[in-house]
């Protein structure tokens, strides 16, 4: 079995499981991160509760070392937690064994100051509600803090979202 460790020309790379092994995994059981380039950063966690945390803390890493902005990195570690959340919160609630939430982030433009995210899990599909009621606003959250939000249902089950963020200014 392989991990996600990035998108390069819109193709999934895939590392095979020994080589997470050999990465290791944390205290808590995550597989750590992956940033091979300052491009490119790929996570893979388990669906639990403890997930959202541990994204934005490996995103803000990732985005403060490569010069974004505090605010930006704020918008978008907020956006990917809410993503995560649902997939924690949703995917997989009928699994008695929790799943995977993939996150691969791309920066994209000649200026590689955009960024591209995907969120994708292989839990069961679920449309939207037409009436969210007092809960289920985060895809309104991520919609306001991005540029382009897609939502779909991935190929053999689960979901893919796709953000788009809001180009930044040149260091």
């Amino acid at each position: 079995m392989a991990r996600p460790s990035g998108r390069a020309g819109g193709k999934t790379r895939r590392v095979p499981e020994a080589a997470v092994d050999r990465l290791g995994r944390s205290a808590d059981g995550y597989d750590r991160g992956m940033c091979p380039g300052r491009t490119e950063c790929a996570q893979a966690v388990s669906a639990r509760p403890e997930a959202p945390r541990a994204v934005r803390a490996h995103l803000r890493g990732w985005l403060t070392e490569m010069r974004w902005p505090g605010r930006a990195i704020d918008d978008i570690a907020l956006a990917v937690s809410e993503a995560v959340t649902n997939v924690v919160e949703h995917a997989y609630r009928s699994v008695t064994v929790g799943g995977i939430v993939e996150v691969d982030c791309e920066a994209i433009g000649a200026d590689r100051r955009q960024l591209r995210i995907w969120v994708r899990d292989r839990g069961r599909w679920r449309p939207r509600r037409l009436d969210p009621g007092f809960r289920g606003w985060g895809l309104e959250v991520i919609a306001a803090l991005m540029l382009e939000l897609r939502i779909q249902p991935r190929e053999g089950g689960g979901t893919e979202v796709m953000m788009l963020t809001r180009p930044i200014p040149p260091i």
